[in-house]
């Protein structure tokens, strides 16, 4: 009995005591993401993103590639954190598929081929990558947190050992191009209708951006043209369908831009070596050309309007004006051109565009559009459609006046020369001519002779003199010594 009454006692003072203390915890309330009740939680994995989604990665056969890290988001975009991924490689109808390319399952590791498993005698699995000479795209898809990631295309074909830049296709069957791939642009077509010989490409090219034009020639300044190529194998065989999205990068950026579809945008005159990324490795495979200029016109701005000459005082700045015009008739902007005088000394050019004369004087200034600052070229290029060559205005002359006198100095008497009163204090201000400048130069030939002169007569009256004077003292003298 007293047995029963302890158990009654510490039932009734246990369990309450333990309420009490649950009941004071706090706990977290969840954030729905549609701001109720129900639904996903704010901070759980929403998606997963394998970049890149469309342009997919290129395998030559045997290849080992990597698949890039996934990132995992929840519903408002915020970064969540998952501790593992699992990846496995699908087919474009979705079923599972290890003989075009593998994965490993729990890494990411891509091989265009199949994966050792179990091979024995102490080889670790997924080490060695066994070609199956299989072309083909497969997807590859991240697990975790049970949430999949977005298909990752892998383009598997054989070893790529050519990438030539060219036009256009309009032959999908007997002359492929990377323009006739269901990979070719952003928007994937991956329900075109295909060739029957197997090549992969869609029956009809893919239209390029609306933007766009084919490249021929040389293209002006910021005008948008698609680049296309062919890529060949070892054996010559054609395979521009079935390497997947080509990536283009320029040797020179001043030149041209291209974007993620390989629509390149003209920029500043010249020629450049155009890189193309594929199968993880990078080769020239041409080059593009913006237009250069044929023509630079240089004028200085006069009152309202415009002149190839001008007078400028001396520390006065002066605009100069150039315009460009390349062989299509666009006009260029933006070029760096460097701005040439005949007589830098006195009229120097200034890079901006501009004159500032220092002393009086005259000069004639040009403009230059000198490679490889402007309009540059590989030196294999040189000369092609213009580019590589520099290119001259025409000149603009410049005067620089400087303050006119009809006076002369004569360092002696500090007298002014007149061409009509001679010597005085003022004179007339009247402009000189080459005949008064020779008169006065005469004029002042002949006073320097003439006060010459009255120097060596009034020396020589001095000599007699001071002669007379002691020839006097010397009679003198003689005299006294006589009548003693």
């Amino acid at each position: 009995m007293r047995r029963f009454a302890t158990l009654v006692f510490l039932l009734l003072f246990t369990i309450p005591f333990g309420v009490s203390i649950s009941g004071c915890s706090k706990k977290t309330a969840a954030v729905f993401c549609n701001g109720g009740d129900t639904g996903p939680v704010v901070g759980q994995v929403a998606t997963i993103n394998l970049q890149p989604k469309i342009f997919g990665i290129s395998l030559n056969f045997a290849q080992i590639g990597q698949v890039g890290s996934p990132a995992a988001i929840d519903c408002k975009g915020t970064a969540v954190t998952v501790t593992g991924y699992t990846y496995a490689t699908f087919l474009p109808n979705g079923q599972p598929d290890m003989t075009i390319a593998d994965v490993q399952p729990t890494t990411g590791r891509l091989c265009a081929g199949t994966w050792n498993r179990n091979t024995g005698g102490g080889i670790a699995d997924f080490t060695t990558c066994n070609p199956t000479n299989k072309s083909g795209t497969v997807y590859v898809i991240a697990n975790g947190n049970g949430v999949s990631s977005n298909p990752l295309p892998i383009f598997i074909h054989p070893v790529v050992t050519n990438v030539t830049l060219g036009a256009l296709s309009t032959d999908c069957v007997n002359d492929p191009a990377t323009n006739c791939s269901p990979a070719a642009f952003i928007t994937q077509t991956s329900t075109c209708a295909q060739t029957t010989n197997g090549n992969g490409c869609c029956a009809v090219p893919v239209p390029p951006p609306a933007a766009a034009v084919p490249a021929t020639g040389c293209v002006s300044q910021f005008v948008t043209s698609q680049l296309a190529a062919r890529v060949l194998a070892g054996n010559g065989t054609n395979i521009s369908c079935q390497v997947g999205h080509l990536s283009y990068a320029p040797q020179t950026a001043s030149v041209v831009t291209i974007d993620q579809n390989g629509v390149a945008t003209a920029q500043q005159p010249g020629s450049t070596v155009i890189t193309a990324n594929i199968a993880n490795a990078g080769s020239s495979a041409g080059f593009f050309s913006t237009c250069p200029p044929v023509s630079i016109a240089l004028t200085a701005s006069v009152g309202t309007g415009n002149s190839t000459s001008v007078t400028v005082n001396p520390n006065n700045v002066q605009p100069i004006n150039a315009v460009a015009t390349d062989t299509n008739g666009t006009i260029l902007t933006g070029l760096s051109l460097n701005f040439e005088s005949t007589t830098p000394t006195t009229i120097p050019a200034a890079s901006a565009a501009s004159v500032t004369p220092i002393f009086p004087g005259a000069a004639a200034i040009t403009a230059v559009c000198q490679p490889p600052t402007c309009n540059p070229s590989p030196f294999n290029q040189i000369g092609l459609f213009g580019n590589g060559k520099a290119v001259t205005s025409n000149p603009v002359l410049v005067t620089a006046p400087g303050a006119n006198s009809t006076n002369l100095y004569i360092a002696k008497d500090q007298l002014l020369l007149s061409r009509t009163r001679g010597l005085h204090a003022a004179s007339t201000r009247k402009p000189r001519t080459p005949a008064l400048s020779a008169k006065l130069h005469g004029h002042q030939q002949r006073r320097r002779l003439h006060l010459h002169g009255k120097l060596l007569r009034t020396h020589d009256l001095q000599r007699d003199h001071k002669q007379l004077r002691r020839s006097g003292r010397h009679r003198t003298r003689h005299r006294a010594r006589s009548l003693a």
